[in-house]
């Protein structure tokens, strides 16, 4: 069995404005920067002895988050990075405001009415960013059979990764709320799965107790 454990990044100064961020290279700010530390602390203490595999996102805001994690770890491993678990491509979108998209963009309302299948003008659909992110899931599974894995990625591929493994339509992801600085922790099955009660299970969602109390709002 293998425990992924499933960061969401810091906090950046485009989620105050609200503004779409993408595979855009914004920097945490010092919110973000609180939140990757806490959430280091919280893992030192509680990932397997062994030394922990660290993958994460290229996209700097997340391999920010890895690097201020990996400093709190007792071993301070290596972080490894995947572009598999880079965030949405939302194409001409990226960059903007949600107020200019919602007053501009006529493609909006479609995104609600088919999650799984909108595709970002210019960019991905949801089902892109799922193939991509459960191929890395998939690679590093057998890797980390012997410690934990910890994954540092963006809101979207990790809801796809769950989504996947607890056999969920896309259609629903955007139902799990994963704040900045949560983890989430998915115990996957190496062999027979589905065999025998054998299945990938959800140990957790968005656990944000180890932030501190103003940083735990709504940072979906």
């Amino acid at each position: 069995m293998v425990r992924l454990y499933l960061v969401r990044h810091g906090w950046t100064a485009w989620h105050s404005e609200h503004r779409v961020a993408g595979w855009s290279d914004v920097p945490l700010d010092a919110r973000g920067q609180a939140e990757a530390q806490a959430t280091g602390r919280w893992l030192a203490a509680r990932v397997d002895a062994a030394l922990p595999l660290i993958v994460s996102s290229p996209v700097t805001r997340a391999l920010q988050t890895a690097e201020l994690i990996t400093g709190c770890l007792p071993a301070h491993p290596e972080v490894l990075s995947d572009e598999r678990l880079a965030d949405t491509r939302v194409g001409h979108w990226e960059g903007m405001l949600v107020s200019e998209i919602e007053a501009s963009e006529p493609l909006w309302p479609e995104f609600f009415r088919s999650p799984a299948r909108f595709r970002f003008p210019g960019g991905e659909s949801l089902e892109d960013v799922q193939r991509r992110s459960v191929a890395a899931v998939e690679s590093l599974a057998a890797a980390g059979t012997q410690r934990g894995v910890v994954v540092v990625a963006h809101a979207d591929p990790l809801r796809c990764i769950i989504a996947h493994y607890l056999g969920l339509s896309l259609d629903h992801a955007y139902r799990m709320r994963l704040g900045c600085g949560s983890v989430s922790r998915l115990s996957l099955p190496l062999e027979n799965i589905d065999g025998h009660g054998n299945w990938p299970r959800l140990d957790f969602l968005n656990m944000t107790e180890h932030l501190p109390a103003m940083e735990q709002g709504d940072s979906s």
